[in-house]
């Protein structure tokens, strides 16, 4: 069986939904402009979490039509820039069109990436900027014009590492997909961790050939493998490569193993992987249960 280690509020563990859908919920209550409302939404949608930008441009989908029904106080329309999750300048690059070209009047974001990199425009252009996936401790520091409707990932890395150390981790291996988020989980582990982290391997976004990083976390006689990647399906690749190779070494990583995709993927090879996760979202909210209800009969997949 898959293990999960459960930290409170870290991630929703079937649906990420209520991350863009709450942000918008607040935008509609305050805002006070005469004529339409533009919402500038960077997301995720080539590079890495792929899977999350895929579901928020469902929810972008489903609010759209959810409005043009509605009678409101203003007009809303949507404008969507791939932010890639952070990767060189394209969330940057993102805002600056999203502010100066569509006109934006305020931004969602995505990844921690997206959301620093935006939330720097934002803040000098004093556009409010709300990051739906930003665990990075950094976005605290941003300014008064970002907001986040994440949880922050230093205690969740704190958990985990001392999950590795109370397994009997001595010698940890940290494989890691290079974007900025999971570069800042690398970082905290290592913190963490110290002298017990004996080898650190970076690959670009997308890579999937590990057999020569595994063998040599092998030879370095790492006990402890942490899987630090940006995709399901990267994560699924370490795993499987593994077992290919008769590694035994126990496994730990980031929420990717819950996803469906990495479970299709992997099937019993990931049985024992240690990943951080939250049990099901509960809310009370009535327009809240009707979206969730709507997403699931538009997108049952």
């Amino acid at each position: 069986m898959l293990r999960g280690v459960y930290v409170p509020t870290l991630r929703f563990k079937k649906m990420n939904i209520k991350i863009l859908l709450f942000p918008a919920t607040i935008l509609f209550s305050f805002s006070t402009y005469a004529e339409g409302i533009t919402i500038g939404v960077i997301a995720p949608l080539t590079v890495a979490s792929i899977d999350s930008g895929e579901e928020i441009m469902r929810t972008v989908e489903i609010l759209t039509e959810q409005l043009s029904t509605e009678n409101l106080k203003h007009t809303y329309k949507f404008k969507v820039q791939d932010g890639k999750c952070g990767v060189g300048n394209s969330a940057t690059t993102a805002a600056q069109k999203l502010i100066s070209v569509d006109g934006a009047n305020y931004l969602i974001a995505g990844c921690s990436g997206e959301t620093i990199q935006a939330g720097i425009i934002g803040q000098q252009r004093r556009v409010i900027v709300i990051g739906v996936l930003a665990s990075d401790p950094a976005v605290r520091e941003l300014g008064d014009y970002i907001f986040r409707t994440y949880v922050d990932i230093e205690e969740g890395v704190s958990k985990i590492s001392e999950k590795i150390v109370k397994d009997g981790g001595r010698r940890v291996a940290i494989f890691t997909e290079d974007v900025p988020f999971t570069q800042k989980i690398e970082s905290l582990l290592i913190k963490n961790l110290g002298s017990k982290v004996v080898m650190r391997e970076t690959f670009p976004p997308n890579y999937t050939e590990f057999n020569s990083f595994l063998t040599k976390a092998k030879g370095l006689k790492a006990d402890t493998f942490y899987f630090n990647g940006a995709n399901p399906q990267t994560v699924a690749a370490l795993v499987n490569q593994s077992k290919v190779l008769n590694l035994k070494q126990p496994q730990y990583s980031y929420y990717m193993p819950g996803a469906k995709v990495f479970r299709n993927l992997t099937g019993s090879r990931s049985d024992g992987i240690v990943y951080l996760d939250v049990p099901d979202v509960m809310s009370k909210s009535e327009y809240y249960n009707e979206f969730a209800k709507l997403y699931i009969q538009k997108f049952p997949s």
